[in-house]
């Protein structure tokens, strides 16, 4: 009973705009407000330039934003990747800046679209996470494209006082417990019941901070900063690695994978003439 009163309290207006008022006054998160897009923009521009760059789910209400940002920034590459095929919003964007930011078409959990990202030195990874029904799966995928930082951003819920890692499992709850979660309207599976044919555009998993941080620490990521609680998390890692990967079924220790190097951008990087790859010819 405790615990929702926490959560409500904190989906509630009021107590937001108070939070994000003691943050101005005290210059540090009280577990209520949001992640601005500024401060993921900032984190792009202090973090990318001379690096390789991937954005991963770049489409969904921001149309490749994040990309460019990083392209203005001084990466060294871009590649833009999503599900969904490039929005208008999108291709207008690359033309009138003339843009050699990549394309990539693919989903980030299939071999062939990791093959086509290849490895890069910072990735990008906002809003999906919380969509996927194996987020330690999505993780590990993260981590094979993953040279050294990886920047993620995703929908968490609060800490349960006294259960570390705790989760919520969003399919199937009825319409009461949807509503304690829900963000609001648009929120598929929250605001709505849940629909396999949606796929991923329902939200699964509501993980706490500790949760997230463990599943992070479990596919080679190390937390180095953090910013945002309670609703909204977004954290910088850097690589490590893995403590186990899954492997016929078992767990087993994992073979360590390549730590970052900031000297040169890491080999096996797509090129203009793999199928998946569109880049502006202007």
């Amino acid at each position: 009973m405790l615990y929702q009163l926490k959560v409500r309290a904190l989906k509630s207006p009021t107590v937001q705009r108070l939070g994000a008022r003691l943050k101005r006054l005290f210059g540090r998160d009280f577990g209520v407000g949001e992640v601005p897009d500024r401060l993921k923009e900032d984190l792009i521009r202090r973090l990318v330039p001379g690096k390789s760059f991937a954005d991963i789910g770049c489409m969904w209400r921001v149309n490749g934003l994040f990309s460019f940002v990083a392209e203005d920034a001084g990466a060294a590459q871009v590649a833009a990747v999503d599900i969904y095929p490039p929005s208008p919003e999108f291709n207008a964007q690359l033309a009138r800046l003339k843009s050699r930011v990549a394309f990539i078409q693919g989903d980030i959990h299939a071999p062939e679209t990791v093959a086509a990202i290849g490895r890069r030195d910072l990735v990008f990874c906002s809003g999906l996470l919380y969509h996927s029904p194996n987020p330690v799966a999505t993780l590990m995928q993260l981590r094979q494209v993953c040279d050294g930082v990886l920047i993620l951003n995703t929908s968490t819920v609060p800490e349960h006082p006294g259960l570390a890692n705790f989760a919520v499992f969003y399919p199937y709850l009825d319409s009461a417990q949807r509503r304690l979660w829900s963000p609001g309207e648009g929120a598929l599976g929250l605001s709505t019941p849940y629909d396999p044919a949606q796929g991923y555009a329902n939200w699964v998993w509501g993980f706490s901070h500790s949760c997230l941080e463990s599943m992070l620490r479990c596919a080679g990521f190390r937390v180095i900063e953090r910013y945002g609680q309670g609703f909204l998390s977004c954290v910088v890692c850097e690589t490590v690695a893995p403590g186990f990967l899954p492997a016929a079924g078992d767990w087993t220790l994992a073979p360590a994978l390549r730590t970052f190097s900031r000297q040169g951008a890491p080999a096996g990087q797509p090129t203009a003439g793999s199928p998946e790859i569109m880049r502006s010819t202007g």
